[in-house]
Order: structure tokens, then C-alpha cells, then sequence
């Protein structure tokens, strides 16, 4: 644990009462100056401790403060999230993971963020991921299974998330094929899998798999709030983000290791919110009708178009949902 993390551990364990800096420094191994740098810390990351001259601290609340110490508290992964960076800000956690990646973060390491000022869906699109509210996280993989197998992630992951919000809030989770989560009709989580190839072999070097999740009730900008929601928005519950990166960690872990099997993928299609509808596919060359038929051992959606069937991967296309074509 950091130092800040185990001066927050104490003021918990304190359960309200006030404990001096003294006694702190004493019972933890610390300087008095180590202490008070940690409570300064603390409050920037917005835990409210009060502070009382010749007394001490006291923790007021317990805020939702994401923390790679409580999100190891709630993580049954064995592998994943042993390694775990977490910011206040970052401009994305995908571009911060790929870096990372690069230079040898071992599988499993752990990306978080508070707030993106920069993050990103599929084909560039911006993606609001404000402070306070949700949860934003990038997970790094070094697949040794045939890249072919690559396009089983996103679903891997979709499938694994919707199980950890549904074990902590009463909600039910759609996919929207391949990389949205639904509940009460709109958006509560993208997610975003990129993957880095070795020139030579043509074997995955290794994987990102990002995703960002509406937690927490926040005022939506207009343009996307007929579409997006959050968990409490939907079921009225507030519930812990570091719980959830915990929860949806050990789901992860336990969903990647069947990618060889692709068992995740019934649950996938079981909860397709697309499957046997009417959508429209849009791509850069075109736009067209189809009706949404099947998802494919590989995690690719099978189409019906009047032209025949058509098998799409999820880099190439958009789909909506058309009530009528």
C-alpha cells in the first residue's frame, strides 16, 4: 500500500474518532511530516478529513475515491489487476496502457482513471467521461492465441462487465453489438479493444481492452443525454466504483480464460439487444438495411441484407437500431 492508503486505512479502522498526527506517525512507522503530506493528499483526491488543532484527524465520510488499494480489496482475479496505476486525470486509459505496454507492463496491469479528458470510443469518437461519476479502465493483455481469435475480446469483455454491474446493482445488461452496454433503453459502458501485431510473426504482441462505465448520476451534456445513462440513473442505487473494478476484474479474468472455448459468447448473444431486428449498417462507403441474425464463433454479426448474408467486423461498421426500414 501507498502512504496515503495506509493513513486512510487507519482513519477507517478509527471509525470516526480523532487520532493526532503523532499517534499515526508512531503506530504506522511514518514521520509526522509523511503524515500530514498523506492527509493533504487525501483531501485533494476528495476524502473529507477534518482537522483540529492539537487533536487531530478525523475521515467524515467515506467518499467513492477511486484507489488501487480498495480496488484489490474487491478483486478475486487471481492474475489481473496485480498491477494497478491510478490517476485523478489522465487524457485516455487506453493511450496510457498502450505505453505502458510498450514498455513491458506484464499481463493483467491495471489502468484507471477518475476523469478523461481525452477518451475515446471506436472510429475516433470522443467519449464524455466526467470526474466523480464513473469508471474508467483499461486492462492489458498479451494474448498467445491465433489473432484471429482477436475479435472475441470485445464480447469477452462486454459479457464480463454486464455480469459484475448485475452482481452489484438490480439492473439488466444489454449488449449492443459488439462494444455497448444498455440498461433502461440507453448507454451505460463502452468498451474499446485495440491490438498491437508483431511485423514479423503476425501474432498478437499484445491487447488493450478499455471501457467506460456510468456509474454514478451526472447531468449529461444535451447531445448525448436522450441516449446515455448511468447505473443509478436506471435502478436508483449507488454503488462503489472501486467494488465495481474489483467485481468486473475477476469477471474478466474468468471470461478470458474460455476466449479458447468462446463459451461467453452464448451469454453474449442471449444478450444481444440487436439480435433477430431490424438495423442499419453504416459504413464509410455506405449505408444499407439488414436484419441482425446471428453472432458468429468469432464474436462477428451475421447479417441478413437483400443481397444475401453479409458477415461484419466490428473495426469496419456502426449498426443502429431502425424500428422501420
Amino acid at each position: 500500500m501507498t502512504t496515503k492508503d495506509t493513513v486512510l486505512q487507519f482513519l477507517r479502522d478509527a471509525k470516526g474518532a480523532t487520532v493526532s498526527g503523532a499517534q499515526m506517525a508512531a503506530q504506522l512507522g511514518l514521520t509526522r511530516n509523511a503524515v500530514w503530506k498523506a492527509i493533504a493528499g487525501l483531501k485533494a483526491d476528495g476524502h473529507e478529513i477534518a482537522a483540529t488543532p492539537k487533536k487531530g484527524y478525523c475521515l467524515l465520510k467515506e467518499q467513492d475515491v477511486l484507489s488501487a488499494h480498495r480496488i484489490r480489496e474487491f478483486c478475486e482475479a487471481n492474475r489481473f489487476g496485480r498491477e494497478i496505476h491510478c490517476y485523478s486525470h489522465l487524457v485516455s486509459t487506453n493511450t496510457t496502457a498502450k505505453e505502458l505496454a510498450k514498455n513491458g507492463a506484464p499481463e493483467g496491469t491495471v489502468v484507471v482513471a477518475d476523469h478523461q479528458t481525452g477518451g475515446r470510443g471506436r472510429k475516433g469518437r470522443s467519449f464524455y467521461s466526467p470526474a466523480g461519476s464513473g469508471l474508467y479502465m483499461t486492462l492489458i493483455l498479451r494474448p498467445s492465441f491465433p489473432a484471429e481469435w482477436a475479435g472475441r475480446l470485445t464480447s469477452c469483455a462486454a459479457v464480463a462487465i454486464s455480469r459484475a454491474i448485475e452482481q452489484l446493482a438490480d439492473i439488466r445488461v444489454g449488449i449492443k453489438w459488439v462494444n455497448d452496454l444498455f440498461a433502461g433503453g440507453k448507454k451505460i459502458c463502452g468498451i474499446l479493444s485495440e491490438a498491437a501485431f508483431d511485423l514479423e510473426s503476425g501474432a498478437l504482441a499484445y491487447a488493450v481492452v478499455g471501457f467506460g462505465v456510468n456509474v454514478l448520476a451526472a447531468e449529461m451534456p444535451p447531445e448525448i443525454a436522450s441516449v446515455a445513462t448511468s447505473i443509478e440513473a436506471v435502478c436508483g442505487q449507488k454503488i462503489s466504483r472501486n467494488h465495481l473494478a474489483g467485481a468486473i476484474l475477476g469477471e474478466l479474468e474468468r471470461s478470458y480464460d474460455a476466449i479458447a472455448s468462446g463459451s461467453f459468447l452464448d451469454e453474449a448473444r442471449r444478450r444481444s439487444i440487436i439480435l433477430g431486428k431490424k438495423i442499419r449498417v453504416l459504413t464509410e462507403a455506405e449505408s444499407y438495411p439488414a436484419l441482425a441474425e446471428s453472432i458468429d464463433d468469432e464474436g462477428h454479426l451475421v447479417v441478413r441484407t437483400q443481397n444475401g448474408v453479409r458477415t461484419l467486423f466490428s473495426g469496419e461498421v456502426s449498426i443502429r437500431l431502425e424500428e422501420s426500414l
